[in-house]
């Protein structure tokens, strides 16, 4: 497959007969779309082709393109979960020519159109639907069935993928299919991340799939040597201790929203420039790495965004009564944070995850982020027949806030992820599998805190976490002033 995929010209996608007159809407939509969006940008559309982040090109005047679209949605969300667009194998496909053709029925439309619209679509898919198509029915079922417009977007990494870690790379393959589990690196070799490790990566299916996934770690940090691979380790409520804990399972769907992410200009920095120190024993399947403890965890807390609904378009419930409750026991328990921070300012903080998980930010400063939880705060208040006086010191926040933007970002960091408190005093949030008993550590090399879990002398690999006012560096100020001391912990 691989030397089929590097003599390709042009690639021809057919998806199928045009029986309802669906193509037809939807290619004219998405044609329509890609080119006003070009003209805005002042590219041709041909420059598309040349261009891999399309992220790039995205301004928020695109949002009057897809604003009162809801009449169109059957036919363009027809068009984005064609079976086709969902299998693993077709990535590579789709990038080996220098040119690729989208078939339906008796209507033909570029790749670039394709890419550009699913990208402008992916930034602005509340502003798609008006209220009479309600939001939260459509958010359930863009996860129910995987609407493709993010991962179609992945498609354009032809030559950018080689600028993007090959762990970043998989961790956005996450979301299509394939029959057997080490396919999920197999298929992408053709790919040029994957050309110049072509002696050492090779489709071998005599390999297991644990084989196959712990090379991966082994090439990661040969590449770069730094802890990025642990941030896109999943355990969702339980840690299958038959596979080893820090490694990555790519045949795993993508389950929750990182953390960190190093495609972003406000990505963290926890361990600043420190040199990962990590070894790893095949035989045994254990990975050592010196690191620094920062603090046990004493009580898991509630999730209080699960993508369930938006309280700002009046859906009002348990979760947003439980943020109320919340709030208010946390300042009944001090005031004050451990750094001295209003204590309800850094929930809005830790809800968020610092800065959330847009690619485009909208908000640029904590000062954004306290006025949109402000407005929240204040509808749900309202709800409650009280008033913002309830919590005097978000009245300086009271103006500007944009409470269903709050919800957004808090929803894609929280779901199946849980805030928690540790002995020191610090709050934060981790994934849905941490426990009392717990500890946070900062590892060498790493850009974000680790939850690990102590079991008979080792460790298990829990997940990153967000944790207030540690996410730059702090802890490394402390330990190069003596304050705190470094360890070597063998995680299983």
């Amino acid at each position: 497959m691989l030397e089929i995929c590097q003599t390709v010209t042009l690639v021809l996608v057919w998806l199928g007969l045009d029986k309802d007159g669906q193509a037809e809407e939807a290619f004219k939509v998405i044609k329509d779309i890609a080119e006003a969006a070009c003209i805005q940008s002042s590219i041709s559309f041909s420059d598309l082709r040349n261009i891999d982040d399309l992220w790039i090109l995205i301004t928020p005047e695109m949002v009057d393109l897809v604003s009162g679209k809801e009449h169109l949605f059957s036919s363009v969300y027809w068009f984005y979960t064609r079976p086709w667009f969902f299998r693993l194998w077709v990535y590579q496909e789709v990038n080996s020519g220098t040119e690729a053709l989208v078939t339906c029925g008796n209507n033909c439309l570029s790749w670039e159109a394709v890419a550009f619209t699913a990208t402008i679509f992916s930034t602005f898919p509340k502003e798609l639907f008006s209220s009479s198509i309600h939001w939260s029915i459509v958010r359930q079922l863009s996860l129910r069935h995987a609407f493709n417009f993010p991962t179609t977007l992945r498609f354009r990494y032809s030559t950018g993928s080689q600028q993007v870690s090959i762990i970043n790379f998989l961790n956005g393959c996450r979301r299509f299919s394939c029959s057997d589990p080490r396919d999920k690196i197999f298929a992408l070799l053709g790919m040029p991340i994957f050309i110049d490790h072509s002696s050492v990566i090779k489709a071998d299916y005599t390999k297991s799939k644990l084989e196959v996934y712990q090379q991966i770690v082994d090439l990661s940090l040969k590449q770069k040597p730094n802890l990025e691979f642990l941030s896109v380790v999943q355990h969702i409520k339980l840690i299958n201790t038959s596979f080893p804990s820090w490694v990555p399972q790519w045949d795993q769907t993508i389950l929750r929203r990182r953390i960190y992410h190093n495609s972003l200009d406000r990505s963290y920095n926890t361990a600043q420039d420190t040199i990962s120190s990590t070894a790893i024993d095949f035989e045994t399947q254990v990975l050592k790495v010196s690191g620094i403890l920062v603090d046990n965890i004493t009580e898991r807390e509630g999730t209080y965004f699960q993508r369930k609904f938006h309280y700002s378009e009046g859906l009002a419930g348990t979760q947003n009564s439980d943020l109320l409750q919340y709030c208010i026991s946390a300042r009944n328990r001090g005031s004050q944070y451990i750094t001295g921070e209003n204590i309800v300012e850094v929930i809005a903080m830790v809800l968020r995850a610092g800065f959330g998980a847009r690619q485009i930010p909208q908000t640029t400063s904590e000062h954004h982020i306290q006025t949109d939880f402000t407005a929240l705060i204040n509808l749900v208040l309202k709800d409650a027949g009280l008033h913002i006086n309830v919590f005097p010191e978000l009245i300086p926040y009271i103006h500007g806030g944009d409470s269903s933007y709050f919800e957004y970002e808090a929803s894609a960091m929280g779901q199946r992820g849980k805030n928690f408190r540790t002995l020191k005093g610090y709050i934060g949030l981790g994934p849905d599998s941490l426990l009392p008993g717990d500890i946070a550590v900062v590892l060498f090399g790493g850009n974000i805190p680790y939850i690990l879990r102590p079991q008979n002398g080792h460790y298990l690999f829990v997940g990153e976490a967000y944790i207030h006012r540690i996410m730059n560096g702090e802890v490394i100020r402390q330990w190069r002033d003596g304050v705190l001391k470094d360890e070597m912990f063998e995680i299983h």
